[in-house]
């Protein structure tokens, strides 16, 4: 059964989750460990919730981003 499923989708499993989406966000960002840490938790709330499993991976790494820095306070800014 797991065979023909795999085969349908030509082995082809590999998605983006919204860690991943965190994960670039916070390199670009410069985010401190602290501020990292948040944004998973918060990531990881979502998952309690069945709405969201429904949005898509960067727009719950985005919302993350923006409640922690509305949470700390911080002014986030990309140094190019």
């Amino acid at each position: 059964m797991e065979s023909r499923i795999v085969k349908m989708f030509d082995f082809n499993l590999v998605f983006s989750t919204p860690f991943t989406y965190l994960e670039k966000l916070a390199i670009d960002y410069k985010l401190t460990e602290k501020e990292s840490c948040l944004c998973q938790y918060l990531l990881e709330l979502s998952l309690l919730d069945t709405k969201f499993s429904k949005m898509h991976s960067h727009i719950l790494a985005a919302a993350s981003m923006y409640l922690m820095s509305y949470l700390l306070k911080k002014q986030l800014k990309i140094d190019y």
